[in-house]
């Protein structure tokens, strides 16, 4: 095979890879889903939804990309942080 032949083909493989990469299937998808935490105490006055934020970033971890964390008192003395995060992270179906 001539050396040009061979880039060509080269560059038509990388080219099938790097758009295969590129392409994600429905159940690939990373979509967002619900999830809750109930903690003891009531929502911070100053700051409850980046507390709720450090509840369940430090539960789920980075990946999960928590985000709209909103906090509502539970009565009984506990509250309930509600925040969305990435469904393979929180085990949930997609919004």
């Amino acid at each position: 095979m001539a050396a040009s032949t061979k880039t060509m083909l080269r560059m038509c493989l990388l080219a099938v890879v790097f758009m295969q990469c590129l392409l994600t299937t429905p159940s690939q998808a990373q979509g967002l889903c619900p999830v809750s935490l109930t903690l003891p105490g009531a929502c911070a006055s100053d700051r409850p939804t980046w507390d709720c934020f450090l509840s369940l970033d430090g539960r789920y971890g980075a990946s999960a990309m928590i985000q709209k964390c909103q906090c509502s008192n539970a009565g009984g003395g506990s509250h309930i942080c509600s925040c969305l995060g990435v469904c393979s992270a929180v085990g949930g179906g997609a919004v």
